[in-house]
């Protein structure tokens, strides 16, 4: 155990390979929330730091050590938040475009941000969050909680989190069984190194994110999401099948599409949902 000031923990495996990662091609992901009625900055700041205070790695940055790897460490700075009116801002994806060219510090923290654009009659709500602390689902949890606070609703702190391979060691290893959790036999760090500094599938450098979107109605959306039910996938799964079939048609001369889809470990490793 390190003692060093405002230290967390240890860095898992995949969240290292995660940090390693976005140090040579940052993959930092948005989630956009569009929400009805009259906002007020000063609220909404506020609401922000109520749900920085109810998650702890909101208050954290990652450091490396030369000796002992990276590590999770505290920070006292609040989210960065930005505000504008729909008449500056008028289109949220050209934000979620120049978020996804600008790349986190992981040495400075908070691992996430937020902009605001709103306007008379509602606003679109922009989070970027980093990969190493956060995906999806933890992001759309957050905008709940954003949600909740603009509401006046009182948010409970959450713990803070072992790493995800802490949460499998402790549920599915037999007892007695001792590895180092945190870094698997194989996964030195030099190793990690090499698999972070290696493109996907293609090398990402020089691109210009561009972002294009369909809006789904509420009766597609939930006809879409019983037929995946009933098919034994994911919505996300679904939406992934379908994306993979219209490059195929608008290119078959490609021999090869590769996709990448993430999964919900949380079932696996018995957190609960909001963890």
């Amino acid at each position: 155990m390190r003692e060093e000031p405002g230290f967390v923990r240890d860095l898992g495996a995949m969240e290292r390979i995660l940090h390693f990662y976005a140090s040579e091609h940052p993959r930092h992901f948005c989630v956009v929330a569009e929400i009805e009625g009259t906002i007020d900055p000063a609220k909404c700041r506020a609401a922000f730091d109520a749900v920085q205070a109810g998650h702890p790695m909101l208050s954290v940055c990652v450091r490396d050590d030369p000796q002992r790897g990276p590590g999770i460490y505290r920070c006292d700075r609040p989210l960065k938040v930005g505000f504008s009116s729909v008449d500056e801002e008028p289109d949220w994806r050209r934000v979620v475009e120049r978020e996804l060219a600008t790349p986190f510090a992981d040495s400075e923290g908070p691992l996430m941000r937020a902009m605001v654009m709103y306007g008379a009659h509602g606003a679109s709500i922009v989070l970027t969050s980093h990969h190493v602390l956060s995906d999806g689902m933890s992001a759309v949890f957050i905008v709940q909680d954003l949600m909740e606070a603009l509401d006046g609703r009182p948010l409970v702190r959450l713990p803070e989190l072992p790493s995800q391979e802490r949460l499998v060691a402790d549920v599915l290893l037999p007892g007695g069984r001792t590895i180092d959790p945190e870094m698997p036999d194989g996964l030195d760090e030099r190793r990690l190194r090499t698999i972070a500094d290696a493109p996907l599938w293609r090398p990402f450098e020089g691109d210009t994110p561009l972002v294009h979107t369909i809006e789904f109605d509420a009766p597609f959306s939930a006809r879409l999401r019983r037929r995946s039910r009933e098919n034994a996938t994911t919505l996300n799964g679904a939406l992934c099948a379908a994306l993979v079939q219209c490059v195929a048609e608008a290119d078959r001369g490609r021999e090869t599409c590769a996709i990448l889809s993430a999964i919900n470990c949380r079932p696996l490793v018995r957190t609960a949902d909001r963890d």
